[in-house]
């Protein structure tokens, strides 16, 4: 799983959040759009794309989805 993951890093540029937000999914088996904004300091909307881009890769899913709150978890 963590190969898929790594993959999706590939062409980033080197100042991506994208790297911390694999290794919570990795560690926690629940992680929300606010966890991931709070835990990295980044705007909710970044926390979303972040996530829409790893949906792409198949490996992980919504749990939870209502107006304000998202959770996630691989697959």
């Amino acid at each position: 799983m963590e190969k898929i993951f790594r993959r999706s890093l590939e062409g980033r540029h080197s100042a991506s959040h994208l790297p911390a937000v694999i290794d919570m999914l990795l560690q926690e088996p629940l992680v929300s759009l606010p966890m991931i904004a709070k835990r990295l300091g980044t705007a909710h909307n970044s926390a979303t794309r972040f996530m829409a881009g790893l949906m792409k890769t198949s490996a992980i899913r919504v749990i939870a989805a209502r107006a304000h709150f998202k959770a996630y978890e691989i697959t």
